[in-house]
């Protein structure tokens, strides 16, 4: 292809036809921390087109997904999402929130049985000035409320389809460095580009619950696995896609035998795992065709939706480790005085569950310095320290003020989470910032 004049795979336009041809993220760079590229995209009509419409959409429902996946985008920030807060049984509604801030760094605005109040951090001026109207509490119990109820729809949606259908072309062609329009995409271009499309459905999703339980033992939450494969029974190529670990995805991309998939590329399984690393493997399976057909797709539908909730209460439960992922909490743990734990107690009281369960891998990391082995990844270590710790990193109720009491109690742990801050800046300098 090095020799030919790189065309648009949706137009066939080249810049000789006064276009710019760009490098398309072929999976969103909002949705998944490694660049997934093919440059075979025009940068306006499609490229711009397609960013501005269904994978903003998506984008913007899946900002929690991907804040609690360390997902950054492409500003290299991990966005901020909505979520609803319990704090001492008054429910507070924050339109952005992050979880490496406090709770109430910044006073919020309550209404609560028609009356309106102030909830939040007070300076001694305010105490002072205010001190006949105000409450104070001893305790806090703070509790986020979740709906998962949106992310489920989007992954159903016509715009979360399109974006599916878009990767699963633009994977195939750059697997089989497809150059230019042929017109035996004809159908799968005109599913992606024309909003209103009625043809025939070309993206559906997989109900195989044995063939998913498989697949998942292969990779963590918040994974991507796509690879290209052949219906001999339909005469059909199709891309599988599997959407953060949640969802997987079938996309019908031609049926004729012309410009027949690379047979070196055709059984390979890409693994893309929430921290940005790839792996690929050969398809362990064999028949295709007797697989992703639901006896009863309704009530499939409906169990797999309910298995989506769980897996994403899973994720906003359980600390998803990796090394991008936990980097905001580090910076924002150095930014407290780590001299004193009376002081990193009381900084503690106030933030999510997720900050503390960063400290606490944080702390085993430090405790387990020497065990650290600097020839596997941040995510493998993580996980193998953490597992002859014996912990959970789902916080139950009280194991925050119990870690607390400890912190305050026994220096040692203080001493644990600045090596452990130590261990985590030098394996990062190695696999992020020298790669």
């Amino acid at each position: 292809m090095q020799n030919k004049e790189i065309r648009c795979i949706y137009c066939n336009r080249s810049e000789r036809d006064g276009i710019k041809i760009n490098e398309s993220h072929i999976i969103p760079d909002a949705l998944v921390n490694k660049n997934v590229t093919y440059k075979n995209v025009c940068s306006e009509k499609h490229n711009s087109e397609f960013g501005k419409t269904f994978e903003s959409d998506v984008i913007e429902k899946m900002k929690l997904l991907t804040h609690f996946l360390g997902i950054y985008n492409k500003d290299r920030i991990i966005q901020p999402y909505h979520s609803h807060l319990k704090v001492n049984g008054i429910r507070i509604e924050k339109k952005k929130f992050n979880q490496t801030k406090g709770i109430l760094d910044n006073p919020v605005s309550v209404t609560e049985n028609g009356t309106k109040s102030v909830l939040g951090k007070l300076t001694q001026e305010q105490i002072d000035k205010y001190s006949d109207r105000i409450e104070f509490f001893d305790k806090l119990e703070v509790y986020e409320e979740f709906d998962f109820n949106e992310i489920i729809s989007m992954l159903y949606s016509r715009s979360m389809l399109r974006l599916v259908a878009k990767i699963g072309y633009e994977w195939y062609c750059k697997v089989n460095q497809i150059n230019g329009f042929h017109k035996e995409f004809q159908q799968i271009v005109k599913y992606i580009v024309e909003k209103d499309y009625d043809g025939e459905e070309l993206v559906s999703i997989v109900n195989d619950r044995t063939f998913e339980d498989e697949l998942h033992k292969s990779f963590d939450n918040g994974a991507y696995v796509l690879w290209i494969d052949y219906s001999q029974k339909e005469k059909t190529f199709y891309t599988m896609f599997c959407f953060l670990g949640l969802v997987l995805y079938k996309v019908k991309i031609k049926t004729t035998p012309i410009l027949i998939c690379s047979p070196l590329k055709a059984r390979e399984i890409t693994y893309i795992r929430r921290d940005g690393n790839e792996s690929t493997t050969k398809i362990y399976f064999n028949n295709f065709d007797k697989m992703f057909y639901s006896i009863e797709p309704e009530k499939a539908v409906a169990n797999q939706k309910k298995e989506i909730m769980e897996q994403l209460k899973d994720i906003v439960t359980k600390f998803a480790i990796s090394i991008k992922g936990l980097k905001p909490f580090v910076e924002e743990l150095k930014r407290y005085d780590l001299t004193s734990r009376q002081k990193v107690c009381e900084r503690l009281q106030l933030v999510t569950d997720r900050m503390i369960q960063a400290v606490l891998v944080l702390e085993i990391l430090g405790k387990k310095k020497d065990e650290y082995d600097y020839e596997q990844d941040f995510i493998k270590n993580t996980n193998n320290l953490i597992q002859t710790e014996n912990q959970e990193y789902a916080l139950k109720q009280g194991s925050r003020l119990e870690f607390l009491k400890m912190l305050l109690e026994q220096e040692i742990i203080l001493d644990h989470i600045k090596d452990g801050i130590a261990v985590y800046d030098k394996v990062y300098d190695r696999e992020i910032k020298n790669n």
